[in-house]
């Protein structure tokens, strides 16, 4: 098991995630999206709004995050996020029913306040539901 790190994500809420078999993690920073192995070099990145996968020796998984910093160093990688929610628990139906709405929102709003609300909610909803859409296929590969 040369080959594995520690991950460690954190946000408001306390310990989203500890395992100490990972092989793998990606998420999203200003830069772009970054993947992560065992025994990366040292860095310090702010964690842009998006997901986070991560695939471990004994298991997987995938959380929404809103923002946040990540540090990797001494093979460990610590992400602490403003919020997270892990794919498993979003509801797919309602994600889907939220979008449609902001949708059509969208369509008939003429105030731009209004209009970037439900701007806004339709890229979380989008973002949600694609993480629903990483874990499946996270899961089929296993």
């Amino acid at each position: 098991m040369a080959n594995v790190f520690t991950l460690n994500i954190l946000s408001v809420d306390g310990l989203i995630y500890s395992g100490t078999t990972v092989t793998f993690v990606k998420f999203t920073t200003l830069s772009g999206e970054l993947g992560i192995m065992a025994n990366h070099i040292p860095f310090l990145t702010i964690l842009k709004a998006g997901l986070v996968i991560y695939e471990g020796v004994h298991d997987n998984g995938v959380l929404f995050v809103s923002g946040g910093i990540v540090e990797v160093r001494n093979n460990t990688v610590n992400i602490l996020a403003d919020q997270s929610q892990r794919a498993e628990d979003l509801d797919e139906k309602l994600l889907l029913e939220a979008k449609k709405k902001a949708e059509e929102i969208m369509r008939s709003q003429k105030d731009t306040q209004s209009f970037y609300e439900a701007y806004a909610e339709l890229a979380k909803s989008t973002l949600l539901l694609r993480s629903i859409q990483e874990l499946h296929k996270l899961r089929r590969k296993y």
